[in-house]
């Protein structure tokens, strides 16, 4: 849905930081 390193690696730091990004982003 989202294309960017910018927001790739938020998405990456908030698998780490959560486990649940996965529902609420979809990288």
């Amino acid at each position: 849905m989202f294309h960017g390193t910018i927001l790739r690696e938020f998405c990456t730091k908030l698998m780490i930081d959560h486990r649940y990004n996965d529902q609420l982003i979809k990288c």
